[in-house]
């Protein structure tokens, strides 16, 4: 009998512990947003310890906000839940191979792996040589079938062009769809050294920087996309070592085009052109190579860095799975909403148009992100793909500068996301019992995005303690 009233003033005790704690957070977070927030701006929060199983906060959980990129979270984890396969981008030829010669064609076929870049490309032209072909009687053709011919997301800004992270979206994209530009200064009043990368003739330079002179102005990269074309001016002053990229227009020949340079440069005699054309694989048709990235392989870079093509990439091979070619987007987001129904909740309440977070148009709350959050936790399969993914506070990816001298250094794992009048992060932090916490904060109608960074930096700096 006293081991049971023991017991029971121990729980008592400590449900009343818990509850003063989740009170003073729920104080402290209610002060920090009339601190660090403007009247005329709106959050949602929803704050959940995983550990115990318990809600801990929530204001305005339910309101349809702008995620920006933390809706990337829900585009990769339905990537994983529904177990997409790697993607390949496969290189075939028809025809016959006679002394050294190929007398017929080459495809590459478009799988939109958003990191093929300069050595998966030298690999092809390294596969074609092993072969002993040092000279192609025939055409370069890219198969483009696999997705339609929507090059962009739905609402996405046409004045956002030529910024890289709106690259042009093709099942064949090359260096991500953009050029980076090193920038170096010589003597002042002298042009700068300016260096692109990839090397390709599909664009062309023109250097109008001066070194070490204010006067100059601002450092731009932009390039005459109003007529679509891939002249890059750089203008301005180089003061040091500078880094701008800028996408190039029409992804695919901007690939087949440095494949076709780059044959050329490595001996290869190509007597045809480079075009698009499906294609169908026969008896006459041979397959030469593949190159494979896995599905882990591509959400790292997508939620680290918050890159857009690793993000819609995903989206259109989620839609491969219902449908082998001219995939939309509207495909892959047949298979996020039932993901929403596996959460226990109904997409209806909520529009999601592209599967990085850059359309406007996406409208979803900050349970939804929670709840997905939750939903991972306890998929561990999901779980040890999604959390070493995130970018960790002030180590690495979008949240290296941030929370750096405070408790939530280290601890925070999240996902960040700025689109303009828009700022949110969702993941995960640890507290000083080593609890996991799980937290969406999505911030809307704010002119500084500095000023929701602070807030959400508080409140993680609140949960980590």
């Amino acid at each position: 009998m006293i081991i049971r009233i023991v017991l029971a003033v121990i729980l008592a005790f400590t449900f009343e512990i818990n509850s003063i704690c989740q009170n003073n957070i729920s104080t402290e977070i209610d002060k920090y947003i009339k601190q660090y927030l403007p009247s005329s701006s709106e959050v949602g929060i929803a704050v959940y310890n995983l550990s115990k199983d318990q809600l801990i906060y929530e204001h305005n959980a339910n309101k349809l906000a702008r995620p920006a990129s933390t809706l990337k979270l829900l585009t990769a984890i339905t990537a994983l839940e529904y177990h997409v396969q790697p993607i390949e981008t496969s290189l075939w030829y028809n025809g016959v191979i006679k002394e050294n010669v190929l007398y017929g064609d080459l495809y590459v076929v478009g799988g939109l792996n958003p990191e093929f870049g300069e050595v998966e490309l030298d690999e092809f032209i390294s596969q074609i040589k092993k072969l002993s072909v040092s000279h192609i009687k025939g055409n370069i053709y890219g198969d483009i079938s696999l997705k339609d011919s929507l090059y962009w997301g739905e609402g996405w800004a046409w004045d956002d062009n030529p910024s890289s992270y709106q690259p042009y979206i093709s099942p064949l994209t090359y260096n991500k769809g953009k050029v980076t530009i090193e920038s170096r200064p010589y003597n002042p009043g002298q042009k700068a050294q300016v260096i692109a990368k990839p090397k390709s003739s599909y664009y062309s330079i023109e250097n109008k920087t001066v070194s070490k002179d204010p006067k100059a102005g601002k450092l731009e990269v932009t390039r005459n996309w109003l007529e679509n074309q891939n002249n890059i001016m750089i203008s301005g002053n180089v003061d040091r070592f500078r880094v701008k990229e800028v996408n190039v227009y029409n992804s695919t020949n901007f690939f087949l085009h440095t494949f076709y340079e780059k044959m050329m440069q490595n001996g290869i005699i190509i007597d045809g052109y480079y075009d698009v054309l499906e294609f169908e694989e026969g008896k006459e048709t041979q397959l030469i190579y593949k190159n494979i990235i896995t599905i882990p392989e591509i959400i790292k870079p997508m939620l680290k860095e918050s890159d857009n093509l690793n993000a819609e990439s995903l989206l259109i091979n989620i839609g491969k799975l219902n449908k082998g070619k001219h995939i939309s987007a509207k495909d892959g987001l047949t298979y996020v909403d039932s993901l929403v129904l596996k959460l226990g909740d109904n997409p209806c309440n909520y529009q999601i148009a592209d599967g990085s977070g850059l359309s406007p148009y996406n409208l979803i709350s900050a349970n939804l992100l929670l709840n997905l959050l939750k939903y991972t936790y306890q998929k561990k399969s999901i779980f040890n793909v999604i959390y070493p993914s995130m970018p960790v506070a002030g180590i690495d990816g979008t949240l290296a500068y941030r929370m750096k001298n405070t408790s939530a250094y280290k601890k925070v794992k999240a996902k960040t996301g700025t689109i303009t009048a828009a700022s949110s992060l969702a993941g995960f932090t640890e507290n000083s019992k080593g609890e996991i916490i799980a937290f969406a904060i999505l911030n809307q109608n704010i002119l500084k995005s500095s000023q929701a960074r602070r807030f959400q930096d508080v409140v993680c700096s609140l949960l980590s303690k």
